[in-house]
């Protein structure tokens, strides 16, 4: 049994104590140990606020005491790894000053605790492969973790095995069934170089566990609690095969949303949970061709291509003044277009502007004139120049969001993978005020109730309307107030609320014509001539 590191370097303990203390100032954060589990949380008059968890390593539990609260601490059931925070350093209970308690249960005594730790060795302050086979051996074992998927946070392949490059390697022996010490040594590498020969990193997670969503149950793995650096390695391949989606680690509905379509057009388990089969085929499977749809039948060009219609799509005059061209797009049948391929009429009304960016610097709109596997496509696209193309006239459902959404909204894409540009946040801003121009009317025979008056519930991004999606980014999400204020100036400056009712035209009638109708009626009634 490999004995585990102490969460401190200056541990203290006295005759018939029932473990170990570790003197820190308050509010000092202390770490995990290895890769476990979080089993109680609780407080007690001797304790104070404690956390008990099972490490992986060890059989027995072991527990912290005295912190001020449960706050810092990951939740019952929660699994954490190697050098993830358990708490903070407190003094409730039976406590004389900030400390860090520890104890392992079944084994209550000094003795016993140094049974499953290591005295010589702390949490993340110790470099032992460094110190073992020298810093060009760990810089040549951080490269392979590296390529393996592990990320090793902002110093790479530095030549030190700090906390970053232990845990790597331990979840890496795990995954070989080596011995799980966090020291990357011969045995380690030799299961690096079996994986790397292999083409493509071996499914990360233990027999019967997947990534999927956060609420499911112990094996369900989302990112958010471990595991983030290795699910970005598989979002980053499917980007690489074409799929537009942020590798940032952490399973949502877009990652969801991406697994399901993917391993429908692969003949795989339609779930979106992403487990050996759904991992290796992001590697293994062949590529569909961009511009096929997910059943591979090649969409045929309608009209003339250039750069500003990519796929030769059929062309109108759009219905957005700012737009300099109108495209006829066709909607693709994956679940983010509702199940659709051809586009459908909106329900009820239009009472809602979305607003969604593209996350990618190029020009998406190709991806947007074919029915490509997301079935994404916005009203508007606003190109990186500020122009804008119109793809959807507005008696059309956008393909942004979702079926929750779509029905009732006028959605609006931004390209741009940073910060937008103030051109395109003028042109946004105008595009507000022309839909909002239309409240209480009706626009390609849809009525509209999108008004500028209020924030909530009528102007959207996309995060808003599905929490923990990053679009728009951060740049957009703090300017939605300051677009509905400009949207408002341009309002009254530049479109009109409404049209009068035109005034019936006038038929001229000659005077005398009148005159003599007039005389001839007088002369029916008795009046004379």
């Amino acid at each position: 049994m490999t004995k585990l590191p102490i969460p401190f370097g200056n541990p203290m303990t006295y005759p018939g104590h029932s473990g170990v203390d570790f003197p820190q100032p308050a509010g000092t954060p202390f770490l995990a140990s290895g890769p476990g589990v979080v089993t109680w949380l609780g407080s007690n008059s001797r304790g104070g606020y404690f956390i008990w968890v099972k490490y992986d390593a060890i059989g027995p539990k072991v527990g912290y005491h005295h912190m001020p609260s449960h706050g810092a601490c990951p939740r019952e059931g929660q699994r954490f790894s190697y050098g993830d925070q358990l708490g903070v350093v407190g003094s409730t209970g039976n406590s004389t000053g900030p400390h860090l308690h520890s104890e392992v249960e079944g084994y209550a005594t000094t003795d016993g605790y140094w049974q499953f730790f290591d005295s010589s060795r702390v949490v993340g302050a110790n470099y032992p492969a460094s110190a073992l086979y020298g810093e060009a051996w760990v810089k040549s074992a951080q490269g392979k973790l590296i390529r393996l998927g592990y990320d090793l946070g902002q110093w790479g392949a530095d030549g030190k095995d700090g906390d970053a490059t232990q845990a790597a390697t331990k979840d890496l022996q795990k995954r070989g069934g080596l011995d799980q010490d966090g020291v990357y040594g011969p045995a380690t590498n030799t299961y690096a170089d079996q994986l790397l020969a292999q083409g493509f990193p071996p499914f990360p997670l233990p027999a019967e566990w997947y990534f999927g969503p956060q609420d499911g149950p112990e094996e369900s793995v989302s990112g958010f609690h471990g595991y983030s650096a290795q699910l970005r390695v598989w979002q980053q391949k499917m980007a690489d095969r074409g799929w537009h989606i942020d590798p940032d680690g952490l399973y949502g509905s877009e990652t969801d949303s991406i697994a399901r379509q993917f391993q429908a057009e692969k003949g795989l388990t339609v779930d979106g949970l992403i487990g050996p089969s759904t991992w290796d085929a992001a590697w293994t499977a062949e590529v569909t061709p961009v511009g096929e749809s997910p059943a591979g039948e090649q969409e045929a060009p309608a009209g003339p291509k250039d750069a500003d219609n990519p796929r030769g799509l059929p062309t109108y005059a759009p219905f957005y003044p700012g737009a300099f061209i109108g495209l006829k797009a066709p909607l693709g049948d994956g679940p983010r277009g509702t199940g659709y391929d051809d586009q459908r009429k909106v329900e009820v009304v239009i009472d809602q502007f979305h607003i969604h960016r593209t996350g990618t610097n190029g020009d998406d709109g190709e991806w947007f004139s074919y029915r490509n596997s997301r079935s994404s496509c916005p009203h508007l696209h606003v190109m990186a120049d500020a122009r804008v193309r119109e793809f959807i006239t507005p008696e059309f459902k956008p393909a942004l969001t979702g079926p929750d959404w779509n029905w009732r909204g006028y959605g609006v894409e931004i390209q741009g993978a940073g910060n937008g540009a103030e051109a395109q946040f003028e042109v946004v801003a105008d595009a507000m005020a022309w839909l909002a121009s239309f409240e209480g009317k009706t626009l390609d025979g849809i009525p509209v109730k999108y008004n500028l008056r209020q924030r909530a519930n009528t102007t959207l991004t996309h995060r808003e309307m599905i929490p923990g999606t990053e679009c728009p980014g951060d740049w957009w999400q703090d300017r939605v107030d300051a677009l509905i204020v400009r949207a408002r100036v341009i309002l009254a400056e530049k479109y009109a609320r409404g049209e009068p009712e035109p005034t019936p035209d006038s038929i001229p009638v000659d005077r005398s014509l009148l005159q003599s109708w007039f005389d001839k009626l007088k002369y029916l009634l008795g009046g004379g001539a």
